[in-house]
């Protein structure tokens, strides 16, 4: 398996993976992966850009309820010690949204003595980008999908073919015209990005974090399709990121604590909506 697939283990941090609360894109039916789309507040639906529906809101705030009771077991008679918590989030609004709501709840729950600062947006979470399916009918998400686990059964690995030149997204949601290092889905038709990218940008932004913390939990608030395949890359075994739909499905809201990594698929831990595998959820 490529370097940029693999973890930098063993791991000094404990993470936590969670997917935004249902947003006004979910509820329009819509693929918003752009972020000149999906950051700013206004635009969408209603006029005020695709944040969480309010629905949303109370789906996170009882799953972030449900994140102080693991990370805060003071049922137990004793509390956590004490350890930094750091919220990283895409900086498209209904993910900033979602890590301000967790904020807010593990700050009125968290131990004495812990670090929680404010939710940190960085670009390397972003959502998965769909090309030029952007703003269409998000049933086109299982096509996807499909391609996706039809090229990792034809092939053992990812070959990085020569750079491709594409727009790559900054901090502030424009775009430069800069060679990216990993070539978008060499099967799709839409230019949509390919597993192994998103996993790589990922694991990229888990080793920087690798070198600035130590011992804190981390939490890592994302989108449907980077949730699924950043999980990928902490289960145990070489389980490649076209592979991501084998896992069982991250529904809205909700968060997977993957730990230090190497864990068992079967045993993760995470509320489970009962919201399903289904098109619609990103």
């Amino acid at each position: 398996m490529r370097p940029d697939q693999v973890l930098p283990y063993p791991l000094k941090n404990r993470y936590i993976l969670q997917r935004h609360g249902r947003s006004e894109a979910n509820e329009a039916g819509l693929i918003c992966s752009h972020p000149l789309n999906g950051i700013p507040a206004e635009g969408g639906p209603k006029g005020n850009g695709y944040g969480l529906t309010e629905s949303g809101r109370k789906q996170v705030f009882e799953t972030a309820t449900r994140m102080s009771d693991h990370l805060f077991p003071s049922s137990l008679g004793t509390l956590t010690p004490a350890t930094d918590i750091y919220i990283y989030t895409s900086p498209f609004l209904r993910t900033v949204q979602t890590a301000q709501i967790i904020h807010s709840v593990l700050s009125s729950t968290a131990s004495v003595g812990n670090h929680l600062p404010e939710p940190i947006p960085t670009i390397s979470l972003r959502e998965r980008a769909f090309g030029t399916l952007e703003l269409g009918p998000d049933s086109a998400y299982e096509g996807v999908w499909k391609v996706d686990n039809e090229y990792g059964l034809a092939q053992s690995d990812y070959q990085l073919d020569a750079p491709l030149q594409h727009f790559v997204p900054n901090e502030d949601g424009t775009e430069s015209t800069v060679p990216d290092p990993w070539p978008y889905h060499p099967n799709h038709p839409n230019d949509v990005e390919s597993p192994p990218h998103v996993r790589a940008r990922a694991v990229a932004l888990i080793r920087e974090l690798e070198a600035k913390h130590q011992g804190a939990n981390l939490i890592l608030v994302m989108h449907g399709d980077i949730v699924q395949i950043l999980q990928t890359a902490f289960v145990t075994g070489d389980m490649e990121a076209w592979r991501h739909r084998q896992l069982t499905h991250v529904g809205t809201g909700e968060w997977r604590d993957m730990g230090h990594g190497q864990v068992d698929p079967d045993t993760i831990t995470g509320p489970v909506s009962g919201e399903g595998f289904q098109a619609g959820n990103q």
